[in-house]
C-alpha cells in the first residue's frame, strides 16, 4: 500500500485502517509514503501521526494500555533546569580540560549535586520503554544517623574481582536507595536493609530471553517494599491518633522500587556493569568487558589507588585522563541531508550494542537504513526570504564530534513549523556526558536561533510520550511542555495534562483547558500569518464545503457508530449537502480518481456501499485532518465495507 503526497497534483493513497500492531501497542492507521511534503507531514504530526524510515503510523490510543500522546515545547518559553544546565556545564568543562569523567563510584556520590542524569535513547517514536521515571534520592549520611558507610563497603585488596565488582555493585545499591529516600520516593524513616548481590548461575542464564540476560541479581526491592508498606501503616495510625492527614508515603511495589533504583544506577558510572534493569522486582546487572586490577579498590573514597581496563574500548582510559594544562577540545555539530554513512552506522550498531543489549548479529545494515535513513520527506532547500530555516526544509542528520571523533548522531526531521526529534544514538564511552539530554538542549537552542530567521519556526517535537513509562518522563522536563489533545488535536499544558494522567491513561485533555498556543495551525511556507491562522481555523472550527454546512474537523469527539447509516428516508441529494468536506476528498477507484461528491452523484454502485465509504472517509477526514484529506486520494476497492 502506498501513498505519495505532494504539492503538485492529486494524489494516489491506499491507507489502511486495519488495526495492527506495533511495539504492543495498536495502530489505528499505518501510510507508506514515497514521497512527502514537508507541510503534509506537519500537518499528520499535528494529527498524533510518526514516521519510522518511509511508513507513517497513527496509534490506536483508545485501544492500548500506554496511549502516546504527541509532545512538543515553543522554544522562545523554554526554562532550563538546574539539572539542564548542568549538563551544559559538565560538557563545557569536559571541553575546556577540567572534566575527566566520575572514575569511581564514590566520586560520582561525593559529587552528588551534579548528578549526570542519563538518557537512555530510546526512539522518539517508539512506543516502547521501561524503567522509571519517579524522582530519585539518598538516605541520612554519616555515623550521627546510624546509616554511615562502614568498613563493608569498601572493596579490599585480597577481594576476587568478581568480588570486587559485588562490593561495588552494593555499594552502588545503597547509594541509589539513598538518593531515593533525599528526593521523597523512599520515606525518610526507612532503614536501609542488607544489601545481596549474588551471580546468575549458567543454568538460569541459558533460560533468560535476550532482552532479559544478567549476569547478577539483587532481591533488595523486596525488603523495601515490605518496610515501606509497614511505615505507611504506622503512618496510618498516626494520623488516626492525631486527626491529622495521612498519605506522605508512598506504597510501592518491588518492581515500581526497583525502577526508580535502576534510574539513580543508570547514572551512576560503574566499572564492569554496562545494563542495569528492573525485572519483576530484581535488580539485574550486565557485565560488560571491563576488568578491574588493582592492589586496593577503595569504592567511596575520592582518592583511590586503581585502574581499570577497558577491552571494548581501548580509547576510553585516553577519553577520562585529565587534560593538560591549557588543553582543549572541540565540539563540532555537522548537519547534512540524510543518506547512509558507514561511520554513522558504525557508531549504531555500538550503541544498539552496549545500551540496548542487542546482538551483533541482529543490527543489520538494511535494518538502519529503513529506520534511520529512508525517509519520504520532499527536500525543499533554503531560500533568503524569512519562509525557511538555514538548512531548508527535510530529514537530517546532526554529527557531534569531539575533536574529529564521532559521538553522537541526531536524526531530525525539519518541517515548517518545528523540529520533529525522531531518533539520537550516541557513544557509550562517553556516557558521562549526557549526551542524549545535551543534544536536546542544543536542538532547543538551534531552533530559537532559526527562529530569528524563520518566524513560524517555532517548536520543538520530541516525539511521542507515555505518561506511564517512566523513561518517557524527562521529556515533560523541557518546560513548558504541551501534549496532544486525542480528540480533538488542540494543544494542552503538560501542567494541565499532568494530574489527568495520573488517574487515567486515556483523556480527552482539551476538555479541562488548551494551551495559549492551541490555536495556531500550519502553514505552508510563503503564505502569510493570516493565511496560517485562516488555516488553523479551518482545522479546529471545520471547513465550509459546497453545501454550505460546516464538518466538525476537530470541535468535538465523534461517535461514529452514530453516523454509519443515513436515515432510510433520506433521499440523494439531502444526503449529498451533509457531505461537506467528505465531498471534495478524492477517490481512487477503479483506476480513476474521482472526488466522492461526484462519485455518489453518479455511480450505479449501491447506497449501502456509498453510505460506508462516506464513513470511512469521515474518519478518515477526523485522522489526517481537512488539508491532507483533500490533498490525497482515498483508494476504494469494489466490495470493500
Amino acid at each position: 500500500m502506498t501513498v505519495r503526497v505532494d504539492t503538485a497534483k492529486p494524489q494516489i493513497g491506499v491507507p489502511d485502517h486495519r488495526v495492527g500492531v506495533w511495539d504492543h501497542v495498536r495502530l489505528l492507521g499505518g501510510l507508506w509514503a514515497h514521497e512527502l511534503a514537508v507541510q503534509d507531514y506537519q500537518d499528520l504530526l499535528d494529527r498524533g501521526w510518526r514516521r519510522s524510515g518511509m511508513f507513517l503510523y497513527k496509534p490506536c490510543m483508545k485501544e492500548t494500555c500506554c496511549p502516546p500522546y504527541t509532545i512538543r515545547l515553543k522554544v522562545d518559553a523554554f526554562v532550563a533546569t538546574k539539572d539542564q544546565i548542568r549538563v551544559r556545564r559538565r560538557l563545557q568543562r569536559y571541553l575546556d580540560g577540567t572534566y575527566s569523567g566520575p572514575q569511581t563510584v564514590g566520586e560520582l556520590h561525593e559529587e552528588k549535586n551534579d548528578v549526570v542524569e542519563r538518557e537512555t535513547g530510546v526512539p522518539s517514536d517508539s512506543i516502547m520503554a521501561s524503567s522509571s521515571d519517579r524522582k530519585t534520592s539518598n538516605v541520612e549520611q554519616g555515623a550521627a544517623g546510624g546509616h554511615g558507610l562502614s568498613r563493608s563497603d569498601v572493596v579490599e585488596a585480597d577481594l576476587s574481582d568478581e568480588e570486587k565488582l559485588i562490593e561495588s555493585v552494593k555499594f552502588a545499591i545503597k547509594t541509589s536507595i539513598t538518593k531515593c529516600v533525599e528526593k521523597g520516593v523512599l520515606p525518610q524513616s526507612l532503614e536501609v536493609p542488607e544489601v545481596v548481590v549474588k551471580p546468575i548461575s549458567q543454568k538460569v542464564k541459558d533460560k533468560l530471553k535476550v532482552e532479559s540476560r544478567a549476569d547478577f541479581t539483587s532481591n533488595v526491592a523486596f525488603p523495601l517494599a515490605a518496610t515501606v508498606k509497614r511505615l505507611k501503616k504506622i503512618e496510618i495510625q498516626d494520623a488516626g491518633k492525631s486527626n491529622l492527614q495521612q498519605g506522605s508515603i508512598l506504597v510501592l511495589t518491588p518492581q515500581e522500587i526497583a525502577e526508580n533504583l535502576v534510574i539513580v544506577l543508570s547514572e551512576l558510572f560503574l566499572p564492569g556493569v554496562a545494563i542495569v534493569t528492573a525485572s519483576n522486582g530484581y535488580l539485574n546487572f550486565l557485565l560488560s568487558d571491563v576488568k578491574m586490577s588493582s592492589p586496593k579498590y577503595l569504592v567511596g573514597e575520592k582518592q583511590v589507588n586503581q585502574s581499570v581496563h577497558v577491552t571494548t574500548s581501548e580509547q576510553l582510559l585516553e577519553l577520562m585522563k585529565p587534560a593538560a594544562p591549557g588543553f582543549t577540545r572541540k565540539l563540532e555539530i555537522r548537519m547534512a541531508r540524510s543518506s547512509f554513512d558507514a561511520e554513522e552506522f558504525a557508531l549504531y550498531k555500538k550503541y544498539q550494542i552496549a545500551v540496548h543489549n542487542d546482538r551483533p548479529e541482529g543490527v543489520r545494515e538494511s535494518h538502519y537504513k529503513q529506520f534511520l535513513v529512508d525517509t519520504p520527506l520532499v527536500f525543499i532547500p533554503p531560500a533568503n526570504n524569512g519562509t525557511t530555516p538555514s538548512c531548508g526544509y527535510g530529514s537530517f542528520h546532526q554529527q557531534y564530534r569531539v575533536d574529529g571523533k564521532l559521538v553522537a548522531v541526531g536524526v531530525i526531521d525539519i518541517l515548517p513549523h518545528c523540529l520533529s526529534s525522531k531518533y539520537l544514538f550516541w557513544d557509550p564511552d562517553f556516557a558521562f556526558l549526557s549526551l542524549g539530554k545535551y543534544s536536546a538542549l542544543q536542538e532547543i537552542e538551534w531552533v530559537q536561533k532559526e527562529q530569528r530567521l524563520c518566524p513560524t519556526f517555532q517548536y520543538y517535537y520530541l516525539g511521542f510520550y507515555i505518561h506511564s513509562c517512566p523513561k518517557m518522563r524527562y521529556k515533560a522536563a523541557y518546560y513548558p511542555s504541551e501534549l496532544l489533545c486525542p480528540e480533538r488535536y488542540r494543544w494542552v499544558s503538560y501542567e494541565v495534562a499532568r494530574p489527568l494522567l495520573d488517574k487515567q491513561s486515556y483523556v480527552c485533555l482539551s476538555d479541562f483547558g488548551t494551551s495559549t498556543s492551541a490555536s495556531e495551525g500550519s502553514s505552508i511556507p510563503g503564505k502569510t500569518r493570516g493565511d496560517a491562522e485562516a488555516a488553523a481555523r479551518d482545522d479546529i472550527t471545520g471547513r465550509q464545503g459546497n453545501s454550505g454546512e460546516v464538518y466538525e474537523a476537530s470541535d468535538e469527539p465523534v461517535n461514529w457508530e452514530e453516523r454509519r447509516h443515513v436515515a432510510a428516508d433520506d433521499g440523494a441529494q439531502s444526503a449529498l449537502d451533509r457531505l461537506g468536506l467528505v465531498g471534495d476528498i478524492s477517490v481512487f477507484l477503479a483506476g480513476s480518481v474521482i472526488p466522492f461528491k461526484q462519485l455518489r452523484a453518479s455511480t450505479t454502485m449501491p447506497r449501502q456501499h456509498l453510505d460506508k465509504i462516506a464513513t470511512s472517509l469521515r474518519i478518515y477526514l477526523h485522522n489526517v485532518g481537512p488539508r491532507v484529506a483533500t490533498r490525497m486520494a482515498y483508494a476504494v476497492y469494489e466490495g470493500q465495507d
